[in-house]
């Protein structure tokens, strides 16, 4: 699950910072999937989504790990015009009843991994059934109506919970999404992102520290290519969003091994 997870992501992240418009330039728009990726990838998705699938016939739980490879599966039906991956999506969203972990009123990041796909769900249906992105929705608009904006405390949060805002405030038309969004972000990057490195702190026990997590920068990554990919042009932070991306890819490409693979710790071989 992971490496195929990572195959999809990475695509994403690819599109986004390729269809960025350079830095200070107008924004036209959210970004679209890239007109190719690298050689073997789109063979290596499709080879470890089946086997992920064939392994998995009937899969059940709403945890973040169910949540975050689901986020994959849906992409890659997208990127490879596979319905059969977004019909696996779908049979185990009905057979989850759209639920999170907590139900409506649970707000935890890793609970609400689950409903990006099933918002992506909802806008794939032509008629939209309420009933798939209720709970998501009543939990991000619990967060929008709070002063909170400290639920962010770790990385791996950003990628979890900040595309459900982006997607629900494009549904909703209303930009109060995006700002809690922001609000919430801002503070996570207040603490832990290191501007002189271009890289995150996992959360505050790591602050100041030589130790960048390396499978959280990449959710990090990942987050911001997913809220950039339905963003409007118009939000007033996007160019902030594409700004930090772009650090990111600098720092993240300059501390790629020559094998192409990266140390746990960023930083530390």
């Amino acid at each position: 699950m992971t490496i195929r997870r990572y195959v999809v992501l990475c695509c994403a992240v690819a599109a986004t910072i390729a269809g960025s418009p350079p830095s200070g330039a107008a924004t036209t728009g959210a970004v679209g999937t890239p007109l190719s990726c690298p050689t073997g990838v789109t063979a290596a998705m499709t080879k470890v989504d089946n086997y992920w699938i064939a392994r998995n016939p009937g899969p059940k739980g709403v945890a973040w790990t169910t949540g975050a490879y689901f986020t994959g599966d849906m992409a890659a039906s997208r990127t490879l015009s596979n319905p059969k991956y977004a019909g696996y999506a779908q049979n185990w969203a009905q057979a989850s009843k759209f639920a999170l972990k907590g139900g409506p009123t649970d707000t935890n990041a890793n609970s609400q991994a689950v409903g990006q796909t099933y918002i992506e769900l909802y806008q794939a249906d032509p008629s939209h059934p309420a009933t798939d992105i209720a709970q998501i929705n009543q939990s991000v608009t619990a967060m929008i109506n709070s002063t909170k904006v400290n639920d962010w405390w770790w990385i791996d949060a950003l990628f979890m919970a900040m595309p459900d805002f982006a997607k629900l405030g494009v549904i909703e038309n209303n930009p109060a999404y995006f700002a809690k969004m922001y609000a919430e972000f801002h503070n996570t990057k207040q603490g832990l992102w290191n501007p002189a490195i271009g890289l995150w702190w996992r959360d505050a026990t790591f602050a100041g520290q030589n130790v960048y997590w390396s499978r959280g920068n990449g959710w990090v990554a990942a987050a911001l290519a997913r809220v950039l990919d339905v963003l409007p042009a118009t939000d007033p932070h996007r160019a902030e969003y594409v700004q930090t991306l772009r650090q990111m890819a600098a720092a993240l490409k300059a501390a790629q091994q020559p094998d192409g693979f990266w140390y746990v710790n960023l930083g530390d071989p």
